[in-house]
């Protein structure tokens, strides 16, 4: 079986402005930045990936992140790796990658190296990104913030457009307030459309409680992360099934490990969804939270970190293989993106998953290439 050799590597940093203000914690953005990384051989052959650290959610900043991504891909030239022939053993892959130059590579860094090396072995060996994708296109949810009547009013426009599944932000207003939107929302939506919420762990479990009993009836796919802590969330799930299914997302970044979340012990029966963030876990972790979530018949919600086109395109690979039915990833956040980004099908509620975008789908403008050195 051939090696597989890299003969060359581009690392460019961008900078692409935003078409509204995105607010993440207690700053706004006006432009998103992050790290393109391309791998070549002397083939013809390429991979791309992103690296775009969520400020406020990372635990690494762009700066390590490029630093680290400099050291792997210069660690990368001329390097050789056993060739994948059937590009599916994920764990080889990711524990290859990572021990080549840093034993701890950031989760966002781990992301977009995977991705660019898995794209990279894909078109070399002529085979689909992921081994057993059927789909064509994978449905992702609309994403609701701001005010009642923006998200009233945008709720409203993106069903016509053709979308059937929309996440709400709550927990940043009153409970009462909350309640009224999201049976506002309901009503607005119709029945035919699948409604989600995510808190961001704004509550304590009496506020959970309160807010949950009274939007029982509204039709809620699931809502993540109602409540501050894992102790919270153990208590909540440990009533039993609680009034609205539950799903988690912060809490698989904080306890980091599929051994540690298995600590809920028999309350982890009660979660609905694991919404799984790989820039955020970094790949390995995710493909963990991916199997377990398989083996307890768990949907899974693969979801974005405001990636560019090139990461949120390879997520929506991710997202075709991860559940046997569609279930509407997380990757409506395109949106807060320059249209030119937009990728095909997202104007009506999905993503084209038969080809991955490049670097092309980036104006040069947003980019400068890092320089790597020796």
């Amino acid at each position: 079986m051939a090696a597989v050799i890299v003969t060359d590597c581009k690392l460019y940093r961008y900078r692409i402005p935003l078409v509204c203000p995105l607010s993440l914690k207690s700053e706004t953005y006006t432009a998103r930045d992050g790290l393109i990384l391309k791998l070549f051989d002397s083939e013809g052959n390429s991979g791309v990936g992103e690296i775009a650290p969520l400020p406020g959610y990372s635990r690494e900043n762009l700066d390590q992140a490029e630093q680290q991504t400099g050291r792997l891909l210069r660690s990368l030239r001329d390097s050789r790796w056993e060739s994948l022939r059937a590009i599916d053993d994920i764990d080889t892959l990711v524990s290859t990658v990572v021990q080549t130059s840093i034993t701890d590579a950031a989760p966002s860094v781990e992301f977009g190296f995977v991705a660019a090396l898995w794209t990279f072995l894909a078109a070399r060996n002529g085979t689909p990104l992921f081994v057993g994708s059927t789909k064509e296109y994978v449905s992702i949810n609309a994403l609701l913030t701001g005010d009642e009547d923006t998200v009233l009013s945008r709720a409203a426009n993106l069903r016509e457009q053709g979308y059937t599944c929309f996440k709400l932000k709550v927990g940043g207003r009153t409970v009462d307030d909350d309640v009224r939107l999201v049976h506002q929302l309901r009503e607005t939506l119709g029945d035919r459309c699948d409604l989600r919420l995510d808190a961001n762990r704004a509550w304590g479990i009496n506020d959970t409680l309160s807010f949950l009993k009274q939007v029982a009836l509204c039709g809620i796919e699931h809502i993540e992360e109602p409540v501050a802590t894992f102790d919270f969330l153990r208590e909540l799930l440990n009533c039993g099934r609680p009034a609205v299914p539950i799903a988690l997302d912060e809490t698989l970044v904080e306890v980091g490990s599929v051994f540690q979340l298995e600590k809920l012990g028999p309350a982890l029966d009660h979660v609905s969804a694991l919404v799984i963030k790989p820039t955020l876990l970094g790949f390995g972790r995710a493909h963990q939270f991916v199997r377990l979530a398989r083996e307890r018949k768990i949907p899974i919600v693969i979801s974005s970190s405001f990636e560019g086109p090139v990461g949120i395109s390879f997520l929506a690979q991710m997202a075709a293989v991860a559940n046997r039915l569609d279930v509407a990833a997380g990757l409506g956040t395109l949106d807060w993106f320059p249209p030119q980004c937009h990728l095909s099908g997202t104007e009506c509620g999905r993503i084209d998953v038969r080809s991955v975008p490049g670097i092309e789908k980036l104006d040069q403008r947003w980019l400068s290439e890092v320089e790597l050195g020796d």
